[in-house]
């Protein structure tokens, strides 16, 4: 019985055996690294540390399973771990910049010999990277008047997401307004501008293309254009006085009755000498007809006179004294003022008002005067008599204008006055303040009972205090309160009393894209002596404004309770009170813009048995063609409040230019006149002017631009147009052309290409720039060549050897931009689809060819960026770019790191040259040089000019191989040789050492 007791408790032994083996550890695992967001573009690392807890040497073989997209930028190898030994495992990931962002898994097991397995699963964060890169890539230098300029930009999305991008247009149309671009791709945009035949002389235009990411990422590309006339003015060598001289008919039609009249107008605004120290303005129109029509005008006369020291006027104009005392007062006087050379005025004015019939006549004596800095005061001295009054009404008045820092000014002013021996006062102040995060505006304005100025028994105020919590966040509060008191000139109506508080909360969303919330608390009342309207609102509003490209809208809507003082009964005073509106927005070129909006509320019309309102309106202006512009608006009625200015339901205008310096212009009103509600008036006016220059002094002679034209074979050329800046000749039998009586200044020579044979060209880039001098004869002689043609492609070549980031789409050879530059031009372009490119009509000579790398699929690269050749007359050179896959040259020494105490290693990283070739030892201190090329590969050194080849010298510098030609111990020889290098290669500049390191130039000049 013992023993088969003791066989079967053996038997149980050996079968649990084997499993407490199995279920024994023979080494430990750990991760070390804590932070898995990473950054694309990058190599990124995460580490473990392995530890042999066995008596027994352990081999541990790591692997692990890369996401789509990521590779090892070292490959891993298994580990041989002493007994008692700890090691360290470093993971790598080459994060290529394309990468999409997100979350990816990245499973890693590390396997023992003897079948132990640990398991790891963490889980990677890839970072979103934003990115764009916008280049012009096609752009005409010059057009002549009336041409398209077309414009080629090449957009890129070099950020790591699929990513819709707003396109902007600025004085130019684009053919499309968004586009979506994966990470990595690029797309060709079109932009064009209409230029006008009618120009008469050289001019420029500018435009602008503007690609939005986001807020924080957006670029803009400028360009400018030549533009030439097609028929240049004849040269004017007179100085002259400009003048505009214009004849308006008016017509009025009210209830069936209409009238009629005229006005006429001279108009001059000029220097009268050369070097513009003397300046002259004048008008003079009438007869009055204000009265007669909405578009008529007062008669007015004025003259004045303006030089560096003195200013006079004499005439009609609102005269200003200070807000306090006169604030404007429009009649017949006089002002003068002198300037001494500190920048101090003294001056006097006069004025008899003709809108206010209370004054008779007042006049003043000021002085404006600098302090400390900045700071200045200034002093009013005021007498004013009243109408049938022998009594003046004396004012002083003294303002200071303070700038206590930075970003902050302010204005005190007092003012004293006394009429009928009743002495008076008044004070104002204002302040503007801006800082980093905060602003803050403000007036307050107070006026005693008794103040003989412009207010009187009122005080008033107004403003606003915002602050910036964040780029999108603001919020802010403003205040108002208007005058009452005020002497206002007949001429116009007061508006409404009010007085307002709001505090609001404004968010940009995005660019384009506001919201704003407010609370607001206000009141309004009408100045008139039988009141339309008395009533106090609060409300929360909301307002949403959204740009979009050409689209534009704009929501408001107001939601509160009104108190309505001119309701009888008290208990149906206050009522439930709501607004909303909506604004739409549509620029279909930037030349032409549409608006409408319509409004609904019930707040607005109060002595009404209905409280509802409803508003709706369309405008449109633009130009219809090169010298026709018109705008248009229509609106079917306006709230009440508003009834104390002109309002116009519909507007209709059209302008007309014609014979260079002739116009026309039709505008017909159909208004409701200051304070009427109803019963229109209906409006029309055509005007006619014309501008005139009256001659003041003659500025110089002519010369003459004379030259020949000879063909390829140096026979000359007949029946060939040549412009010079809008004037055009053609060529006589002898191949001679000319332009007399050209006035002195900077033109432009083109020839007619469309009586050029289809490959010929100038021998010298167009246009010519010349320069005419005064009874002097420039001379041309003018070449034409067969033209040569480069042409080529990008090819992908494999090599089999590379580790490629990136997922495994194929490779893209569209899109790259190249350069080719000559010593006197330079075209850009991008390669086809297919990876193809051509530059036609090339002139004979030396080219260098460049291409942008970081247009290149990012995977691939090309061993030279430059290319240098030599293009004969009629040459078709074609060429082959091999785009090579990039090889990651990272050397590891010892990847395997040993923790434990007992031994110590380190990780090493070697550049990619480091060992290959000694550095040059240079001398010691500053010394200079020129640099000729930059590149991620070596250049072959036969792209490079015989005449400078054996004086070049290589340096591997931030990742890449830059090129270098000379040693000067002076910075004034570098740049001399610069110069000459320049000459082969136009892109060469001056550099500087520091024994073998480089230093910036400006601190080697220091």
């Amino acid at each position: 019985m013992n023993r088969i007791l003791t066989a079967l408790l053996i038997f149980l032994f050996s079968l649990a055996l084997p499993g407490t083996l199995e279920a024994q550890d023979f080494f430990d695992a750990g991760m070390v690294t804590g932070d898995f967001n990473f950054e694309p573009g990058k190599v990124h690392y995460v580490s473990f540390k392995i530890s042999n807890i066995s008596d027994q040497p352990q081999r541990i073989v790591p692997e692990v399973q890369y996401p789509d997209g990521i590779k090892p930028a070292v490959p891993l190898l298994p580990l041989q771990i002493a007994p008692g030994e700890s090691r360290v495992v470093i993971v790598s990931l080459s994060i290529p910049s394309s990468l999409t962002a997100g979350k990816y898994p990245l499973p890693i097991v590390f396997k023992s010999e003897s079948g132990q397995v640990k398991s790891f699963g963490p889980e990677i964060t890839v970072k979103e990277r934003e990115g764009l890169t916008l280049e012009l890539l096609e752009s005409p230098e010059f057009v002549m008047g009336g041409d398209k300029i077309n414009a080629v930009y090449l957009l890129k999305n070099t950020g790591n997401n699929r990513r819709r991008i707003l396109l902007e247009a600025y004085n130019c149309d684009l053919t499309s307004t968004f586009v979506t671009l994966d990470p990595g791709e690029s797309v060709s945009i079109q932009a064009s501008a209409e230029t006008s035949k009618y120009i008469e002389k050289a001019s420029s235009h500018g435009f602008s293309v503007r690609a939005v990411l986001s807020e924080a990422t957006a670029v803009r590309s400028y360009q400018n254009v030549r533009v030439f006339p097609l028929k240049e003015a004849e040269a004017d060598l007179w100085f002259r006085y400009p003048v505009t001289l214009s004849a308006r008919y008016l017509s009025r039609g009210r209830e069936g009755n209409y009238s009629d009249g005229y006005q006429l107008e001279a108009f001059g605004k000029g220097f009268l000498d050369t070097e513009k120290k003397h300046e002259i303005e004048f008008l003079a129109r009438g007869p009055n007809n204000y009265e007669l029509s909405f578009l008529g005008l007062y008669d007015e006369y004025y003259v004045s006179y303006k030089n560096e020291r003195f200013n006079t006027f004499w005439g009609s104009k609102s005269y200003m004294f200070t807000p306090l005392t006169e604030s404007a007062r429009y009649g017949m006087g006089t002002e003068n003022i002198y300037i001494s050379k500190g920048g101090n005025r003294l001056g006097f004015l006069y004025v008899q008002p003709r809108f206010f019939r209370d004054i008779n006549h007042e006049m003043a004596g000021f002085a404006d005067i600098a302090v400390v800095g900045k700071n200045r005061i200034e002093t009013f001295l005021i007498a004013k008599q009243f109408r049938d009054m022998d009594d003046y009404a004396m004012i002083g008045s003294v303002t200071t204008h303070l700038f206590p820092f930075r970003g902050t000014t302010a204005e005190l002013e007092y003012s004293y006055g006394s009429y009928l021996d009743v002495p008076d006062h008044a004070f104002r102040a204002q302040l503007q303040s801006q800082f980093k995060f905060l602003s803050l505006s403000g007036n307050y304005f107070y006026a005693g009972k008794d103040y003989p100025g412009y207010y009187n028994q009122t005080s008033f105020y107004n403003g606003n205090l915002n602050v910036r919590l964040s780029k999108a966040l603001s919020v802010s509060v403003s205040a108002r309160e208007d005058f009452s008191n005020a002497a206002l000139d007949t001429l116009y109506y007061s508006a409404p009393w009010s007085r307002m508080l709001q505090s609001s909360i404004n968010y940009r969303i995005s660019q384009g894209l506001e919201f704003r919330t407010f609370y607001m608390s206000y009141e309004r009342k009408d100045r008139m002596p039988v009141k339309q309207f008395d009533y106090s609102t609060q409300s929360l509003n909301a307002w949403l404004n959204h740009n979009i490209s050409k689209f534009s809208y704009q929501l408001w809507g107001e939601l509160g309770k009104t108190e309505n003082a001119l309701v009888a009964n008290a208990d149906e005073r206050v009522q439930d009170s709501y607004r909303g509106s909506l604004t739409l927005g549509y620029r279909p070129t930037y030349q032409f813009y549409m608006r409408a909006f319509t409004s609904y509320s019930n707040v607005n019309t109060f002595i009404s048995s209905s409280q509802r309102n409803w508003l709706w309106g369309f405008s449109a202006s633009g130009k219809l063609a090169r010298n026709l512009s018109t705008s248009m608006q229509v609106q079917n009625s306006y709230a009440i409040e508003e009834y104390y200015r002109n309002r116009n339901l519909f507007q209709f205008s059209l302008d007309y230019r014609f014979l260079k310096k002739h116009r026309l212009s039709l505008n017909s009103f159909y208004t409701l006149f200051q304070n009427q509600t109803e019963e229109p008036d209906y409006s029309a006016s055509l005007t006619y002017a014309v501008e005139i220059g009256i001659p003041l002094k003659k500025t110089g002679e002519a010369g003459t631009v004379s030259g020949v034209l000879t063909g390829q074979d140096g026979t000359p050329l007949e029946g060939k147009l040549v412009f010079l800046s809008g004037r055009s000749a053609v060529t006589g039998e002898s191949g001679n052309f000319e332009f007399r009586n050209v006035a002195p200044g900077r033109y432009f020579v083109t020839i007619d290409r469309s009586r050029l044979g289809m490959n010929e060209i100038l021998n010298i880039p167009s246009p010519v720039h010349i320069e005419v001098l005064a009874e002097e004869e420039t001379r041309l002689h003018l070449g034409l060549v067969d033209a040569a043609r480069v042409s080529g492609r990008f090819t992908i070549k494999e090599n089999g050897t590379a580790i490629l980031p990136g997922d495994a789409k194929a490779p893209q050879t569209g899109n790259i931009v190249v350069d080719l530059k000559s010593e006197l031009e330079s075209h850009r372009m991008i390669s086809k689809p297919d990876g193809t490119f051509e530059f036609p009509q090339l002139r004979p000579g030396m080219w260098t060819l460049q291409i942008y790398a970081n247009t290149i699929d990012q995977r691939y690269r090309t061993d030279n960026e430059y290319l240098q050749f030599e293009l004969t007359q009629g040459e078709q050179k074609e060429l082959v770019i091999d785009l090579v896959p990039r090889v990651k040259n990272i050397i590891f020494r010892n990847v395997q790191v040993n923790s434990s105490p007992a031994k110590e290693s380190a990780i090493t990283l070697r550049s990619p040259d480091a060992g290959k070739e000694e550095i040059q030892k240079e001398p010691e201190g500053i010394w200079y040089s020129v640099q000729i090329a930059s590149a991620r590969g070596k250049v072959n050194m036969v792209t490079f000019p015989g005449e400078i080849r054996e004086e070049i010298f290589e340096r591997y510098i931030d990742g890449r191989y830059k090129y270098f030609t000379g040693r000067f111990s002076d910075v004034k020889d570098a740049r001399r040789y610069r110069d000459q290098v320049r000459r082969r290669i136009p892109g060469a500049f001056t550099v500087a050492f520091r024994g073998n390191a480089p230093i910036p130039l400006s601190e080697a000049i220091r």
